[in-house]
């Protein structure tokens, strides 16, 4: 199965967002790559709310493992308020990219 370009570029993106931890701008990584797809391919907005946040997922998961496995300067991991605040983030990109697509 072969991705398309743009919802391969929306997840690298939210991956990244991932990867970012606590900082501010991971937050509109997630959104973005949440916002190409869904507004550049259609379908349901759900569809791209759990692929962005299974890629950011993706890259935190990745980030933990960085974390424990060196001795780099790394970003700290996302807290509890980061996590609502990208999921609410995420959801709502999703819904507007659809909405946008639905509506040309």
């Amino acid at each position: 199965m072969f991705l398309k370009p743009r919802m391969l570029l929306g997840l690298v993106i939210a991956f990244v967002g991932g990867l970012a931890g606590n900082d501010p701008m991971a937050t509109l990584f997630v959104v973005v790559g949440t916002f190409i797809p869904a507004c550049g391919l259609g379908g349901s907005w759900w569809r791209w709310f759990v692929l962005s946040l299974s890629a950011w997922a993706g890259g935190s998961a990745v980030l933990m493992v960085l974390r424990l496995g060196s001795g780099l300067d790394l970003p700290g991991t996302a807290t509890q308020l980061d996590t609502i605040m990208t999921v609410l983030a995420a959801c709502s990109s999703a819904v507007v990219g659809t909405s946008l697509n639905w509506a040309a």
